[in-house]
């Protein structure tokens, strides 16, 4: 059975903040009854959960805005969830890591001298200063080399964000047309963020914008200016991880990522899921449960999920891991109630089942998330072949 605590979490949220935020209290995959005399553990509820998110944005606010992995507002996290877990008698460690980083130290796009917005492309290159160049807009889809015969040689091509293909595939594509670099129009007003995993012959400048900004140069029909200056390194960090022993050998994972991006705080991608995460395990520390159940608080989920795949590849007899549970952005002022998608297996549809039951008990009716590119820690698992299931 898989059960479910489900506390509403207006109260205390703000005036927009308006969510809810569901619990994990009691998770045991598997046609087992409940140890005698137990009963779900209390979470001391949205209050305490906010105040662990408020905890995180001061870390943040005193180390340059943000909580990216590697960083002092990382490690500082780390250490504040190391002692509320300590506190609660669970036992705690970390595991060292090191991951490929990428950021912007500056990025600029104008045409005319308007300036407008773009999301560089994480794991891009740079342009060597400013790039002047005529655009060239692609109106097809660009899923297939053919369809840059005409893009001229040094050009800025302009490209609708796929459905047909991947934007590393575009990407590629592009690249290897002779392209002097690539910028990917949104579906929406928000600019896409795009991951890079290298192209052909040439691996060119690349960001996102928003249908906006493409509408805004297709119009002046003048050459752009881009500037894109790109910090790629090795970096080290650490996950965390909580454990309350069970009395059989198999282990249930639950995890959210604690790191943020590096250009914010990162609070309701992923502080909320991360503090809920952590109300959990403290809430249930002293409960007794057959399967152990494992807390994994991911660093560097933002960097291609580098965390969790690190602890993948090292744990020890992962066939212990009978399915993950991923947190991922639980909370935010437009929220939507969306459950992971189901991997096949008959763990994976358990999870999922319980979700839709949890969210059924207060009238709503969640969606599958149905988009197939892989987004956060739970594609590690996948991956490595472990059942796994989720909430966004």
């Amino acid at each position: 059975s898989v059960q479910w605590v489900i506390n509403r979490s207006t109260k205390g949220l703000g005036t927009t903040f308006v969510a809810w935020v569901l619990l994990v209290a009691v998770i045991v995959i598997g046609h087992m009854p409940a140890a005698a005399g137990t009963s779900p553990p209390r979470s001391r509820g949205a209050d305490a959960i906010m105040g662990h998110v408020n905890e995180l944005q001061r870390i943040a606010d005193s180390n340059g805005g943000h909580r990216e992995a590697g960083s002092a507002g990382h490690r500082e996290s780390v250490e504040y969830f190391e002692s509320v877990l300590r506190d609660a008698g669970l036992k705690v460690w970390t595991e060292p890591f090191e991951f490929l980083y990428t950021r912007s130290d500056r990025a600029e796009l104008t045409v005319e001298g308007e300036n407008l917005d773009l999301v560089p492309a994480a794991f891009g290159p740079s342009t060597n200063g400013t790039l002047r160049a005529p655009t060239y807009f692609l109106e097809s889809e660009g899923c297939s080399e053919k369809e840059y015969l005409k893009v001229p040689r040094g050009s800025v091509v302009i490209l609708d964000e796929p459905s047909g293909c991947t934007i590393t595939e575009q990407h590629r594509f592009a690249s290897d047309s002779g392209a002097a670099a690539a910028l990917v129009v949104s579906t929406t007003d928000v600019p896409p963020y795009i991951w890079l995993n290298g192209a052909g012959l040439r691996d060119i400048p690349t960001a996102g914008i928003s249908r906006r900004t493409a509408e805004t140069i297709r119009v002046k029909q003048s050459l752009v200016s881009l500037t894109l200056e790109m910090v790629t390194e090795r970096r080290s960090s650490v996950n965390l991880i909580a454990e309350s022993p069970g009395s059989g050998g198999r282990v249930i994972e639950l995890g959210a990522h604690l790191d943020s991006v590096p250009q914010g705080p990162g609070i309701n991608d992923n502080a909320v899921s991360a503090a809920v995460l952590l109300e959990q395990a403290i809430s249930s520390a002293q409960s007794d449960h057959e399967k152990t159940h494992r807390y994994m608080f991911w660093s560097a989920e933002e960097f291609a999920f580098a965390g969790s795949r690190s602890y993948l590849r090292n744990v020890d007899n992962p066939e212990r891991v009978s399915a993950y549970i991923n947190l991922e952005m639980l909370a935010a002022p437009n929220s939507g109630y969306f459950y992971a998608r189901n991997d096949g297996s008959v763990q994976s549809r358990i999870i999922e089942d319980a979700i839709i039951e949890g969210y059924s008990q207060r009238g709503i009716q969640p969606a599958r998330d149905t988009n197939e590119i892989p987004r956060s820690d739970d594609s590690s698992y996948q991956e490595a072949g472990i059942p796994t299931g989720g909430i966004w």
